[in-house]
């Protein structure tokens, strides 16, 4: 398994995790609380997907030794990280979200990287050609 298959993987997690997330609002929260968790989840899923493009973007880049497509990638992940940042401001300020909601929502991505670590450590590794352990 090479590196290239961890940004889908992480991809993986944290749509199941949003679907966990979903499940449990629908128990235990308000419908504020709702709306927050699937917004938040709904950023975090937004964010993986754009990673995931930018990391093949960039690894297409550097396979090719093109510096300026790098940049470009640095560039588009810091408008990335804009659009995140406005997109939860519009939330917060518009929807009647629960903000400890959106935030659990929000935290799904740093869960599914830690996850696809440990998941990786546990059974990736070994099959892994470049492994030096």
């Amino acid at each position: 398994m090479g590196t290239a298959d961890h940004l889908p993987a992480v991809e993986r997690w944290v749509l199941r995790l949003s679907a966990g997330l979903m499940l449990a609002s629908l128990f235990l929260g308000s419908p504020r609380a709702q709306l927050g968790a699937l917004c938040g989840a709904l950023l975090s899923v937004l964010n993986s997907q754009l990673l995931s493009v930018l990391g093949q973007w960039g690894a297409r880049g550097a396979a090719e030794g093109a510096r300026l497509r790098l940049g470009m990638v640095l560039a588009a992940f810091q408008f990335k990280l804009g659009l995140i940042a406005a997109l939860l401001f519009v939330t917060l300020r518009y929807l009647p979200v629960a903000p400890l909601w959106l935030l659990v929502g929000l935290s799904l991505l740093p869960l599914a990287i830690c996850t696809r670590a440990i998941e990786y450590a546990m059974t990736g590794a070994k099959g892994d050609r470049n492994h030096h352990g």
